[in-house]
């Protein structure tokens, strides 16, 4: 069974600058929450430990293996391959696979 220590947890949430406070609010629990957690009293979830790992490193694959090298890094979505996607750059995306799909479903097997 996994665990993290109170000092393990506390480091963590230091490390991403935030007090207990703007942690307790960033991971939408109490104030109180994050206390218990800090001093121990109360088991941390993984979530809260995987969502803090994801803002101080940016780092996706704490969320899910099969993000594994995709990273967030200011405004940009980083591929392992190191092509930077922007917020502009990607709202189209959803609209480009279903274009795909449409004209894959469409023209399937014509030649």
């Amino acid at each position: 069974m996994w665990l993290v220590s109170a000092e393990g947890f506390r480091e963590l949430r230091l490390s991403c600058l935030l007090s207990r406070r703007t942690a307790a609010a960033f991971l939408g629990v109490s104030v109180d929450t994050v206390r218990r957690w800090d001093r121990g009293r109360q088991r941390v979830p993984w979530a809260a430990v995987r969502l803090l790992r994801l803002k101080r490193l940016g780092d996706l694959g704490a969320l899910a293996p099969a993000w594994d090298g995709w990273r967030i890094d200011g405004d940009a979505l980083w591929s392992p391959e190191g092509f930077a996607y922007r917020v502009g750059e990607v709202a189209w995306w959803g609209l480009l696979v279903a274009q795909a799909r449409a004209f894959r479903e469409r023209h399937d097997g014509v030649r």
